[in-house]
């Protein structure tokens, strides 16, 4: 199990450890879900407790209430099938680490969600670049953490969704839909492999 290729993990670094002139210093937010009532499309800036935000509202959520998850992806789903009783699965992760999974009674799906942070990328950083950044519960973890930008980070983009070392995984629950959930994991296969396709143009020599 290592989890979504654009989640990417984050490191600690020791507590004298400080960043580095080349380094990009970067602002860490916590991930939340956001509830909004739409009155026009495009980008808006919404306040969090941690800083504003920029959320893309799309044409079709304009008049109605619209529910952002403004934090990483879910790293799997966990199909399993359903039964009146409280299931457990375990699994490995690539750290060695094992990985429980309870699925209460009546529960067919179960989305496994890194517990991470949004970092805010400013424009013009570039793609490879080392990144720090501090927890924004500054009281509870005051080291410096540390990820790389992706190579094939695209200029426009903003947020990079980072998972935090050793933590575990939260789990959230569907409904048992089973069109909506395909549909959900339909367009996250699609983001991936846009992002595979542009890494891999990126690296030929003629684009």
């Amino acid at each position: 199990m290592k989890g979504r290729k654009e989640t990417q993990d984050a490191k600690m670094l020791d507590a004298s450890t400080s960043p580095k002139r080349q380094e990009v210093v970067v602002k860490a937010l916590r991930p939340q879900k956001v509830t909004l009532k739409v009155s026009r499309a495009g980008p808006q800036e919404v306040q969090t407790k941690d800083g504003t935000i920029s959320v893309d509202i799309p044409a079709r959520a304009v008049g109605e209430t619209f529910e952002f998850n403004f934090g990483p992806a879910p790293d799997y789903v966990l199909r399993a099938p359903w039964a009146p009783t409280e299931r457990h699965y375990d699994f490995g992760r690539s750290d060695g680490r094992a990985l429980h999974v309870p699925v209460p009674a009546g529960q067919k799906r179960v989305f496994l969600i890194p517990k991470g942070l949004m970092l805010d990328i400013p424009n013009g950083t570039s793609p490879g670049a080392v990144l720090c950044f501090k927890h924004p519960d500054k009281a509870a973890v005051s080291n410096w953490f540390t990820t790389r930008l992706p190579k094939n980070w695209r200029a426009g983009k903003r947020y990079l969704p980072v998972r935090l070392p050793k933590e575990e995984y939260q789990f959230e629950y569907g409904s048992g839909n089973f069109f909506q959930d395909m549909c959900q994991q339909f367009l996250l296969l699609i983001e991936q492999m846009w992002e595979d396709f542009t890494q891999m143009c990126q690296n030929c020599r003629f684009w």
